[in-house]
């Protein structure tokens, strides 16, 4: 049996851009400037949104991304400001398909700005365009000094920064110079950030006396980190092994289980 093997490049967000194109253009007809706010859990977007829109001369929309409930949505509706809700249902993001449905059922009449609340994730948001005009992000002092060199690609990817509840930086660990410097350089944030990743790696093996090592996860789906593990470990003498006929994420996971199951079976 003579056998061929061929990598296939596949553009994952191909149909996820192509609807946010639409749905882009459907908003500037509408004469719609579109805001998708990221930021993770407790940052405080809700309350952000709300005391900006008390504070804008025109008409604005929000569209609420949550797991469950819609309690921002409705806490939102009480002051009068339209809000859409998006339950994703264990999703850890909105996509757009979601926004499409979402604004093709909503009225959004005489222009203005849509604020997208995003599920609260500093992660999945940022990487899937959803028709936005910009991505803003919001981070809390709350949340850490640490943020943008463990989350690069929100802030590489975000057109504006707001810094949150900072009345609250005098009892807290926040080093606002350490967190500036990731901010404004976050390629080299991003770039220490993964031979972090790296060094851990290599020290957990090593500290588990193992010789074989599988790196499998979402989180081996960026390139760089796999890479850069495999070539550590195996300068090592580690035996490294990872996802090629199926990706690492929770798909590869599950099937991986469902093999198990009917060995087992």
């Amino acid at each position: 049996m003579h056998v061929v093997k061929k990598d296939v490049m596949v553009d994952i967000h191909a149909e996820n851009d192509h609807v946010a194109e639409h749905v882009n253009g459907y908003l500037s007809e509408k004469g719609i400037f579109a805001v998708n706010l990221m930021g993770a859990p407790g940052a405080g977007k809700t309350t952000t949104l709300e005391r900006l829109i008390s504070r804008l001369p025109c008409k604005s929309y929000v569209i609420e991304g949550d797991i469950e409930s819609d309690i921002d949505a409705a806490r939102l509706r009480q002051q009068g400001i339209p809000a859409y809700q998006i339950n994703t249902f264990g999703a850890c993001h909105l996509d757009a398909p979601l926004l499409h449905n979402a604004v093709h059922n909503m009225a959004l009449d005489g222009g203005g700005i849509l604020f997208i609340e995003n599920v609260g994730n500093l992660v999945c948001p940022a990487e899937f365009s959803i028709g936005e005009d910009i991505k803003m992000l919001l981070v809390s002092v709350t949340d850490g000094s640490d943020k943008p060199y463990k989350y690069p690609l929100a802030f590489e990817k975000a057109d504006v920064i707001l810094l949150n509840k900072i009345d609250l930086t005098p009892y807290l660990d926040f080093d606002e110079g350490f967190f500036m410097e990731g901010v404004r350089d976050p390629e080299a944030a991003a770039l220490g950030f993964h031979q972090a990743v790296i060094r851990l790696a290599v020290r957990a093996a090593e500290a588990a006396g193992v010789r074989q090592v599988a790196l499998s996860g979402g989180v081996f789906a960026n390139r760089l980190l796999l890479s850069g593990c495999e070539e550590q470990l195996a300068r090592r003498g580690f035996a490294v092994y990872y996802n090629r006929a199926v990706p690492p994420g929770d798909g590869g996971l599950c099937l991986g289980q469902a093999y198990l199951g009917l060995l087992k079976g």
